[in-house]
């Protein structure tokens, strides 16, 4: 770590994504330079990119070497939770259900929406709570994916089953197909709008993806944005529930 008495020397130090947002000279370093460098250090086969770093009073409190954590790591977040919450909530309907208050199928999917909503506003407010480099601790990333998890098991596991329980026999099998076809397109959707998001500032090799205190809130609008269409769509649920029960067999709610 960096400590006043190294104010105004310049000292070799590893580069990782600490010094995302720090000043470097005259400019802010950004992803995009870090990048530039590691693929330097790749090209000579060094495992760690090493920098002359000219320390000034705001370097003082930064993170110096240490390990990173690579942003493909916390796809294995979303099975981590399904395997330990799956069961849990297995146990919860049937005990809800031993004394007549598990929730109806179409108000599961109404939580789902809601805790897909309340996932986002997570993430909304940990980009609110971005330090002066535009810095997130790492719960909030992890909170908005279990509430996602949880959302999802709320739903996931009732809707294929409602799918084929509530179809026409005739067309079963092309209403399945319909299903996975809504999940192709929401995919497609969320590809749509990590598109708008996009940060990147300049065109071609001059392209540059700016420092994480210019990019955090449009982030986090987006988020923000999201979340308030999921919860008000879970709250529009939520009220259909009853009007959806009267529609479905007695024994599929």
């Amino acid at each position: 770590m960096v400590t006043a008495d190294m104010v105004g020397k310049t000292l070799p130090i590893a580069v990782t994504q600490e010094q995302l947002g720090h000043l470097h000279g005259d400019s802010v370093m950004t992803l995009t330079d870090l990048d530039s460098e590691k693929e330097k250090a790749r090209l000579q086969q060094k495992d760690t990119v090493v920098m002359d770093w000219t320390v000034q009073e705001s370097h003082v409190g930064m993170g110096l070497g240490g390990s990173e954590v690579p942003a493909s790591l916390f796809q294995a977040t979303n099975p981590i939770f399904i395997l330990l919450f799956g069961l849990v909530f297995t146990a919860l309907w049937t005990f809800l259900g031993k004394y007549s208050l598990e929730p109806s199928t179409p108000a599961k999917f109404a939580l789902g929406l809601l805790q897909l909503g309340l996932g986002f506003v997570a993430l909304w407010y940990g980009a609110q709570q971005a330090d002066a480099r535009g810095m997130v601790a790492i719960h909030w990333l992890l909170l908005g994916y279990l509430l996602h998890t949880t959302g999802e098991l709320c739903l996931s596991p009732v809707g294929l089953s409602m799918v084929t329980k509530l179809s026409p026999s005739s067309i079963v099998a092309s209403v399945m197909g319909a299903w996975f076809l809504a999940s192709a397109f929401s995919n497609y959707l969320a590809g749509m709008i990590a598109g708008f998001t996009g940060v990147s500032r300049g065109e071609g090799e001059a392209a540059m993806i700016p420092p994480p205190s210019e990019t955090v809130h449009v982030y986090g609008s987006t988020f923000g944005t999201i979340a308030l269409t999921a919860i008000v769509s879970s709250v529009l649920c939520f009220l259909l529930v009853p009007l959806l029960k009267k529609w479905m067999h007695p024994e599929s709610d």
